[in-house]
């Protein structure tokens, strides 16, 4: 008991993270709140169940924990709960955690080919990520959209807590529309670091805007059952020539 009341005087008026922290190191959760980062938006507590692979008593007692700890919510849709992360400061953390983490190895060819397509390209809550959104992200640096953020400047602390608000370059506006995206007075575009390229990918509501427009226009298309992506033909060629970026 004295050991435990020195570690509590010690932490006392300080953030609680071991609390959060304990809720998300937990197999079954943290698959649930990965499926819903993955997939920004709500998800019924079955599906939940089935992302991780637990029957519907433990999701709902899982769930519980999560939406008691403020890390995702819940809604009534008819008889059905839906569950959602509680915003978007709950994505950003998870990215971070994940950029810290070690791969699990993958043991069936099942996996080596989900994990590719997750690196190639993915959303990330409601944004682009993997090797296509970083490209996109160095392409809109390279056509003066962004300011180019020098990761081996900022201080350690920063990179591994998320990047932070990104500035608009001096050909922001005209860029950005060539993608379908009119910029509003105050914009928010802020970075990620992508947790499978170590560089940064848009994230905020600009980078929101800049998915939902290129997924309305077809230029990147879900793949079933996944939060990877596939970039299309038709997308390939616009991105080519309005940014000169190739998608491998």
């Amino acid at each position: 008991m004295a050991i435990h009341a020195l570690r509590d005087h010690r932490l006392n008026g300080e953030a609680d993270i071991s609390m959060i922290a304990s809720l998300i190191a937990d197999d079954a959760r943290a698959a649930m709140l990965l499926a819903l980062q993955a997939q920004g938006q709500a998800l019924s507590m079955s599906a939940l169940a089935a992302h991780a692979r637990i029957g519907l008593p433990a999701a709902s007692a899982h769930l519980a924990r999560l939406a008691g700890g403020g890390l995702v919510r819940c809604e009534r849709s008819g008889r059905n709960r839906m569950y959602q992360l509680s915003g978007p400061h709950v994505a950003e953390v998870l990215e971070a955690l994940a950029s810290l983490a070690p791969l699990r190895p993958t043991r069936t060819l099942d996996e080596t080919s989900r994990l590719a397509a997750l690196r190639a390209a993915r959303t990330c809550y409601d944004h682009l990520a993997g090797r296509f959104g970083a490209g996109l992200f160095d392409a809109l640096v390279q056509h003066g959209a962004l300011v180019d953020l020098q990761l081996r400047e900022l201080p350690a602390r920063r990179v591994r807590s998320g990047l932070g608000p990104v500035a608009l370059g001096p050909n922001a506006a005209e860029v950005f529309r060539r993608v379908g995206v009119e910029l509003s007075e105050r914009v928010d575009a802020r970075a990620c670091l992508d947790w499978t390229e170590s560089r940064p990918h848009l994230s905020g509501e600009l980078g929101a805007n800049v998915c939902t427009e290129m997924l309305e226009r077809g230029w990147v298309l879900h793949r079933p059952n996944t939060r990877a992506l596939r970039v299309s033909e038709t997308g390939r060629a616009a991105l080519s020539e309005l940014l000169d970026l190739t998608v491998a």
